[in-house]
């Protein structure tokens, strides 16, 4: 039987490593704050002109926690805000300089930070853990976990979820 108190204890623990380091990192290069870095990121492996709603779901945070590093981020050229075509009351954000020095620095630190994160597993676990990983996000974004209902079931306990 899964014990689901210490997969929470140990989920807990990676992420807030990951995010530890991440943060010390921050600290010393560029002056970018990790909203900062992960914008980028998440804007390069968009690979196209977003919205800002489309951002904070692939950053998996508010809209409003953005605007301060958005327009950090624009006052250093990083990225650039345009006039969204099908909607002239909004804009869509890209990246100024896809291939500028930064960003490119900033991809291969992360990609440093997830070698040293799964350095402990194997060639075969690295892959079963990104695999379980992906399936766990497509659940996330499913719309059985979008609906209200069933959060708020979620609160009173596992036995109110409707099948």
């Amino acid at each position: 039987m899964t014990d689901y108190l210490k997969l929470s204890h140990n989920w807990r623990t990676i992420t807030s490593g990951i995010n530890r380091c991440r943060e010390q990192l921050s600290a010393r290069e560029h002056k970018l704050t990790l909203v900062d870095r992960m914008i980028l990121i998440e804007m390069s492996d968009a690979n196209r002109a977003i919205s800002k709603r489309q951002l904070a779901h692939r950053c998996c945070c508010e809209q409003q926690s953005l605007t301060r590093s958005l327009s950090r981020l624009a006052k250093l050229g990083l990225i650039t805000k345009i006039q969204d075509p099908d909607d002239r009351r909004s804009q869509l954000l890209s990246l100024s300089d896809p291939k500028a020095p930064l960003l490119k620095e900033q991809i291969a630190v992360n990609q440093q930070l997830w070698l040293r994160f799964l350095d402990p597993l194997t060639e075969e676990e690295r892959e079963l853990f990104s695999q379980l990983c992906s399936k766990i996000a497509t659940g996330l974004d499913s719309a059985e976990m979008a609906d209200p209902d069933k959060i708020e079931a979620l609160s009173r306990g596992p036995e109110t979820m409707k099948k």
